[in-house]
């Protein structure tokens, strides 16, 4: 869908400003040290120094995450469609399995109406759109490899298209 190379390669210890899920406000520095565009967990040092107090960061205690560079991380409870790899058949994919729970959304674009986040797990990049009422809404698309061609092909639905054009039509 988009490419998010630029966002996985970022690593090493950066001046932070962490908005907690009370409002409260504190700056330090962050550390990203997997290459991952979401990671989990974020360490986090306290202060104007990279070898202060050291605190893990969660979705479950930080709302906001603004890096001093231009990166931006939110908290969000997002449902994802958590499809299989390796299928054999195209096959009905309605009954797809659901994920849910609190995760770091990177943001990759951000609108007037409407943002683009990534939230990257084992099984692909999940894309999730935020409208202007802060809304979460998981573009839904399916990739894997087709085995009727020996698993070389791979195969990707689109549902997301039907998704975007049907907001676009509402708002």
């Amino acid at each position: 869908l988009f490419s998010v190379n630029a966002l996985a390669q970022r690593k090493g210890t950066f001046r932070c400003l962490i908005t907690r899920m009370d409002g409260s406000v504190q700056y330090g520095y962050l550390r990203i040290d997997k290459s991952r565009i979401t990671p989990s967990q974020f360490e986090f040092y306290k202060g104007n120094s990279n070898s202060g107090e050291k605190e893990l960061i969660t979705p479950q205690n930080a709302k906001f995450i603004n890096i001093a560079d231009s990166l931006f991380y939110r908290s969000g409870f997002v449902k994802v469609y958590d499809n299989p790899v390796d299928k054999n058949t195209l096959g009905e994919q309605s009954d797809e399995p659901m994920k849910e729970g609190t995760f770091f959304l990177a943001r990759l674009i951000r609108g007037s109406r409407v943002s683009l986040f990534a939230l990257e797990d084992s099984t692909k990049t999940h894309y999730i759109l935020e409208d202007s009422s802060f809304n979460l809404q998981c573009l839904r698309y399916v990739r894997y490899y087709d085995n009727a061609e020996g698993g070389s092909a791979i195969i990707e639905k689109t549902f997301y298209k039907n998704q975007l054009l049907a907001y676009v039509d509402k708002n």
